[in-house]
């Protein structure tokens, strides 16, 4: 009945009565062309995209703690009479039923309402919102605060959004949009250990054989560029004359050759022994440990937040795969405190390892002793090279060993005849 559309709701809905109709079928037949097109290709968030398509739009710590938002485009028909409400459900859980939104036992949890303005709108939703999971009925909205920002597990969880119109409780028409909620890191790597070089450090460490780690990245106190000068101190760390050993905590290891390092020390168990003690309290995340490079902000189990990451990171990005890594641009004879942590596919950085101290420094290692001696690759990986000698004169000594071979050949067979 199109007339229907022009009488107000309480006119058509005694007429249905009257007829013996359910005011079920009134929402149902004016809602009967209902519908909510997202704009997959135009939803946008304020935080940076990932690289990987997989991730783009998954939800981490730091975007969760700054307060990051997406936008959805969409494009509605036939709203008139309902209200568009944003609901968020876990893994397989099922948004579209009543029960699963406004019951006692709600699985569910609503991010937005609104009465529409029009057929074609945007709506933002606080990814903090997401993360609070504040459920019917003792919650109307689920409205996030940075302590929502947690869990206890390294897996993400899948989550799904669902646009709808509801009139009168129910679901009269939607769509529905994937993605993952992961707000902790992997475990901290194990392992780690530092070798010296001049103005760099190596790191290497046990791999970590979580799941969910996608890479590793290094934490440095002071990070690299900083110079210690007669006026200025980094944080809590002890203050160090450039240029001078006499004024370092740490250990001068003995020196052990590594040529793939170029002059970078090899990482030395002992020193490790010697450079790494944390201070009572130092552990379980409180935020400073002492270590023979000084106070640190740099502890154990720590979990970097945004500030963390911009001041104290020095490398990022570490392959899986790997159990090493240079960090390179220190000032040497600068004690410096190391940490590293592993990152997942979203961008957490998971809680820090222990924390080794370090001390870059010039190294005589076997690779730097041979390039000073005039040592090359020359010819091949074994060549010998007389420093003076002209190709000529090589070429004739190979011909006279080659002659007195064939004579001594010939005369060994003589010999025996």
């Amino acid at each position: 009945m199109d007339f229907s559309r022009g009488l107000s709701r309480a006119v058509v809905s005694a007429v249905l009565a009257f007829a013996g109709a359910s005011a079920v079928l009134l929402e149902t037949s004016a809602a009967s062309g209902a519908s909510v097109k997202l704009n997959r290709s135009g939803i946008v968030r304020k935080a940076p995209l990932r690289s990987d398509p997989l991730s783009r739009f998954w939800i981490n710590r730091s975007e969760c703690l700054s307060r990051d938002v997406i936008s959805f485009p969409m494009v509605l028909a036939d709203y008139a009479g309902s209200e568009l409400e944003v609901w968020v459900g876990e893994g397989t859980g099922d948004c579209t039923s009543r029960e699963a939104r406004t019951t006692i036992s709600a699985t569910c949890w609503r991010v937005f309402r609104g009465v529409p303005s029009g057929n074609v709108i945007t709506v933002d939703i606080q990814v903090q919102d997401i993360a609070a999971k504040k459920k019917p009925p003792e919650h109307d909205l689920s409205i996030g605060s940075a302590e929502d920002c947690t869990s206890s597990t390294t897996a993400g969880q899948s989550i799904t959004l669902y646009f709808m119109l509801i009139a009168s409780l129910d679901n009269q028409a939607g769509e529905s949009w994937v993605t993952s909620l992961d707000l902790l890191g992997p475990n901290a790597p194990a392992g780690l250990s530092i070798g010296a070089g001049s103005t760099m450090l190596r790191a290497t460490w046990t791999s970590n054989n979580d799941t969910d780690v996608a890479s590793y990245g290094l934490f440095c106190d002071p990070p690299p560029g900083f110079v210690a000068d007669a006026d200025s101190t980094f944080g809590p760390g002890p203050r160090v004359e450039a240029g001078s050993s006499t004024t370092s905590t740490c250990p001068d290891a003995s020196v052990s050759a590594d040529a793939g390092l170029d002059d970078a020390e090899a990482p030395d168990a002992s020193d490790d022994a010697t450079c790494t003690a944390d201070a009572s309290g130092g552990s379980g995340g409180t935020g400073s440990t002492v270590t023979a490079c000084g106070i640190t902000a740099l502890a154990r189990d720590v979990v970097p937040d945004p500030d963390f990451v911009k001041k104290y990171q020095c490398a990022t990005g570490i392959a899986k795969a790997s159990t090493n890594s240079i960090i390179s641009g220190l000032t040497n004879w600068q004690p410096t405190n190391v940490a590293m942590s592993a990152v997942d596919a979203a961008g957490n950085a998971g809680p820090l390892s222990d924390v080794a101290c370090g001390l870059p420094r010039p190294v005589n290692g076997f690779d730097e002793v041979y390039r000073l001696a005039g040592g090359t690759g020359g010819d091949g990986f074994c060549s010998i090279h007389y420093p003076g000698a002209r190709k000529g004169h090589s070429l004739l000594a190979a011909a006279l060993l080659a002659i007195a071979v064939l004579v001594r050949r010939r005369r060994t067979k003589t010999t025996a005849t």
